[in-house]
């Protein structure tokens, strides 16, 4: 992202800025900021706040300062425990957020196109859908013993879910 402008009040720092790439910003991610013209608006903080086109930051130590031309990134977090699945901790936030899982859906078709296999980390379920009708074929749930993710219902009991296609 293009960091353009920063304005100091209290203990916080409001930057302004263009999303180049990527998913939008919300509190509890952590953002590298470097490029800024002056050095005390650069350094690696947590969002308190985020909109469309700004986010703040506790940065008692930043300066007001507009026109500015500086770079920002998101930090992210992979659970080494599952890194590619459905994972209780929030990817981009120490302790974790509601809703952190990398990957929330993940989906095949069937080797002949007749059927999509998904697989469902919030309802923690994998679906097979009919593609000639949209129609759910079959829903196979989680096993009891998976955990359960903080916004409720069951994780995929193999994370991610990997469906191959046979002939």
């Amino acid at each position: 992202m293009n960091v353009t402008a920063a304005t100091q009040s209290g203990t916080d720092t409001t930057y302004s800025y263009s999303l180049i790439s990527g998913p939008a910003l919300r509190p509890g991610l952590r953002m590298v900021i470097a490029g800024m013209t002056d050095a005390t608006n650069n350094g690696t903080f947590t969002l308190t706040a985020a909109s469309s086109g700004s986010f703040t930051v506790s940065n008692a130590t930043g300066v007001t300062a507009t026109s500015q031309s500086g770079n920002g990134a998101s930090v992210v977090e992979i659970s080494t425990a599952n890194p590619t699945g459905c994972d209780v901790n929030g990817l981009g936030n120490p302790g974790g957020v509601l809703g952190g899982v990398r990957f929330r859906v993940s989906s095949a078709a069937s080797a002949d196109s007749t059927k999509i296999i998904v697989g469902k980390c919030d309802s923690g379920s994998t679906a097979v859908i009919r593609t000639s009708d949209d129609t759910p074929v079959l829903d196979m749930t989680a096993p009891l013993g998976t955990v359960t993710p903080p916004g409720g219902g069951n994780a995929l009991p193999q994370n991610p879910v990997f469906v191959l296609t046979g002939p």
